[in-house]
């Protein structure tokens, strides 16, 4: 019950951001974007299959993999922003039909790197697996040789060592390669 309010209050800690912004339903999640215009999203949603479709749901509001626009990513004052989007949820990589999963929608709408799931996990699991992402990610902040694939793999060695088996079933897609600490302008 409390995995949204630890994973806020580790994140406020490791990204010096106070208080992180919170979204109730994909409406504030929006909201939040346009106003915040942030690097890291963090998405702990319910994954379900209603209907024949595959949808994501943050506090009762639910949406289609067809649904997710430029708007749920990045900030239309930032054409040209690439966030990192941790969507850490149950099953978060699965579709029922092909090409008309979450990770192709939010890659399309503008996502530089998508960390999903394969498998179902519990929110005492995906809070902390999202913290330590984020942990990550901070500490290689500046390093200009800091890749997305290092961190993952620094984030599954921590975890594993901690008695965390659930982080084997983390997918990133995106360019593994792409760097976490290179200057604006620099190629990523």
């Amino acid at each position: 019950p409390d995995t949204v309010s630890n994973l806020r209050t580790d994140l406020e800690a490791t990204l010096r951001v106070h208080p992180v912004p919170l979204a109730d339903d994909w409406a504030s999640w929006a909201e939040e974007i346009a106003s915040a215009r942030p690097t890291l999203l963090v998405l702990l949603p319910h994954h379900l299959q209603q209907g024949g479709f595959d949808q994501l749901e943050i506090g009762g509001d639910k949406r289609k993999s067809m649904q997710i626009r430029i708007e749920h990513v990045r900030s239309s004052q930032d054409p040209d922003a690439r966030p990192i989007v941790l969507l850490i949820g149950c099953q978060t990589n699965a579709a029922k039909v092909d090409l008309e999963g979450f990770v192709p929608a939010f890659q399309d709408a503008g996502a530089v790197i998508i960390v999903s799931t394969i498998a179902s996990v519990l929110g005492r699991q995906a809070g902390p697996a999202a913290a330590a992402i984020a942990q990550e990610l901070k500490k290689q902040e500046g390093n200009p040789d800091a890749t997305f694939g290092e961190v993952m793999l620094a984030v599954r060695r921590r975890l594993l060592v901690e008695g965390t088996p659930m982080v084997l079933g983390l997918t990133s897609y995106g360019d593994a390669d792409w760097r976490i600490g290179a200057a604006d302008g620099d190629d990523h």
